[in-house]
């Protein structure tokens, strides 16, 4: 599940996961580094925000570890398997 919404859908679930990737893209400007922001919830769901800046990003990162204190950061294959075991555990849990 894989859904793009806002910041208000994202700031109402409970964080698991947060990673972002970077992109130049041409503008009118020039040049400039494009942020895309992958949120992965306790739920499983995905949500992907594109287009941001880096002070957009930084913003948004501060906000959501202020909620959500306990979130893994960062892209990595390590993360990726923790958060699979994670949402694997809780569906267990539910079952």
């Amino acid at each position: 599940l894989r859904m793009s919404r806002g910041l208000g859908d994202v700031y109402k679930r409970q964080v698991l996961w947060i990673y972002d990737h970077a992109a130049m893209r041409r503008t009118i400007k020039g040049r400039q580094l494009s942020y895309t922001i992958h949120v992965v919830t306790m739920k499983g769901e995905e949500y992907t925000l594109t287009g941001k800046s880096h002070r957009e990003v930084s913003a948004i990162y501060h906000e959501l570890n202020t909620r959500y204190p306990n979130f893994f950061f960062g892209y990595s294959k390590e993360h990726q398997e923790m958060v699979q075991y994670v949402l694997h555990e809780m569906k267990n849990e539910k079952a």
